[in-house]
């Protein structure tokens, strides 16, 4: 029990605890030993037994998701639109440097094969 952290009054209490557990000591030695009543003493038992099935329990792996706030959620929403627009803006202005282009070099941007291009034959 020296090497765990806490409290030495704690670090008793768990010590005196585990031994009745074990049958080491007597509910009524450790009662005395700690100067306590049996309910409290019951009452601690239950306290520190639990708190070892919650440390036990296994659990999922790594960090547990952070909850966001409103606003946090809110600025994820209009980086994504920003970023959306953003695209839309280079996809058109791709397509008009592609339409002059084409029309440039005379040919069709209408996709129809009627275009005046000295590359139609």
């Amino acid at each position: 029990m020296d090497d765990l952290a806490g409290e030495e009054v704690s670090k008793e209490r768990l010590r005196v605890i585990l031994e009745t557990i074990a049958r080491e000591k007597s509910v009524n030695d450790a009662c005395e030993e700690l100067g306590i009543e049996r309910v409290r003493f019951h009452e601690l038992r239950t306290k520190a037994l639990q708190a070892g099935i919650e440390a036990l329990t296994p659990k999922k792996p790594g960090r547990k998701r952070k909850v966001k706030s409103a606003e946090e959620l809110r600025i994820e929403e209009l980086e994504r639109k920003v970023s959306d627009l953003k695209q839309e803006v280079y996809t058109q202005s791709m397509k008009e440097a592609i339409h002059i282009a084409l029309d440039r070099l005379g040919t069709s941007s209408t996709g129809d094969g009627k275009g005046g291009s000295q590359w139609t034959r």
